[in-house]
């Protein structure tokens, strides 16, 4: 897991102006801190990214992770392939013996196998990569890093 560094201070602004603000300048910034950042890596063959909401995209002006791996694929080469799509909906609002039910993975779109880099924008508990890492492993693709601009 590779991330510019925790979610604190100026990362924690730049996060929260790239999310909430729409900063795209800022947002490919980030993707080319991380290009370098990443140099050492061996390359994958593609990157893919943790997909927002609709409403979360629409709010944001755009989905600030596949901005981000296309500033990241653009500054080492690499292409870009949306192999998720996000859930149907996030958790039910009906309680099953007081627990929340849980929520409903990532749809998954076929792409040609490969080894893939995973981009997400902020990691805090890790579960949407994770989700993620788990259901392209299932498909057959190999997950060699995850990328985020910051992590809690």
């Amino acid at each position: 897991m590779f991330s510019l560094g925790p979610f604190a201070g100026a990362l924690r602004r730049i996060v929260l102006a790239v999310k909430h603000g729409r900063d795209q300048r800022l947002n490919d910034w980030c993707g080319q801190q991380l290009a370098i950042q990443s140099r050492h890596l061996m390359r994958p063959d593609a990157l893919t990214y943790i997909p927002s909401q609709r409403l979360s995209r629409l709010r944001r002006g755009g989905d600030t992770a596949a901005g981000l791996a296309i500033a990241i694929g653009r500054g080492r080469g690499i292409a870009v392939v949306p192999t998720l799509q996000p859930p149907w909906r996030i958790h039910s609002r009906t309680r099953h013996h007081g627990q929340r039910q849980a929520a409903k993975g990532f749809r998954y779109q076929p792409q040609p196998l490969g080894r893939l880099w995973l981009v997400d924008d902020l990691m805090a508990s890790g579960h949407s990569l994770r989700q993620a890492h788990d259901q392209l492993s299932a498909e057959g693709h190999i997950i060699e890093a995850w990328l985020v601009i910051a992590r809690a």
